[in-house]
């Protein structure tokens, strides 16, 4: 009886911290020349803006990248409640290889 209950108990524990996660989602942009670039968001309780930086190196792999733009989004205050600090995004453009 006591192992049905343990089992439910560490599925939820483990699901409401998948919930409170937030991985950093990457979407191709223009950078405004005619070149692409990848927007990267990244916030949640178990986030930071470094994660955003993480991204963005897979991204571009030994490469690199140039950071065209970073922004804070303040969301309102209905949402992200896990996060009172918002989310990060950054718009980086990967560089070209020598």
């Amino acid at each position: 009886m006591i192992k049905p209950l343990r089992m439910i108990c560490v599925t939820a524990a483990l699901l409401l911290i998948g919930a409170c996660s937030h991985t950093a989602p990457v979407q191709m942009v223009d950078a405004g020349d005619g070149s692409h670039a990848w927007r990267i968001t990244c916030g949640g309780f178990f986030s930071s803006t470094g994660d955003c930086y993480d991204k963005a190196g897979y991204q571009c792999m030994n490469r690199g990248y140039t950071v065209l733009r970073e922004t804070d989004i303040t969301p309102p205050s209905t949402s992200y409640w896990w996060n009172s600090a918002g989310a990060h995004e950054i718009v980086v453009r990967c560089n070209t290889p020598a």
